[in-house]
């Protein structure tokens, strides 16, 4: 599989614990935004993060193309 982009949004209770569980369970690349509760990064299999305790939702990131000035209508 090839590793995608997730947006893990964590319960506040034990925040430190489920950032813990991410990295081990291979989410990598990480960026952790406590003040909001989420967490992002880099994972193959991100099916895997649903179950870790802690973990409200995971959300792939989506990826927008954007076309070149002189490109015909898309």
């Amino acid at each position: 599989m090839t590793p995608q982009r997730v947006t893990v949004t964590i319960e506040e209770r034990d925040f430190d614990g489920t950032v813990a569980a991410l990295r081990a369970a291979g989410l990598a690349g990480m960026q952790v935004h406590r003040e909001i509760g989420v967490v992002s990064g880099d994972i193959a299999n991100a099916a895997a993060l649903v179950d870790i305790p802690g973990v409200m939702v995971v959300e792939p990131e989506g990826q927008a193309h954007i076309a070149p000035p002189n490109a015909g209508i898309q």
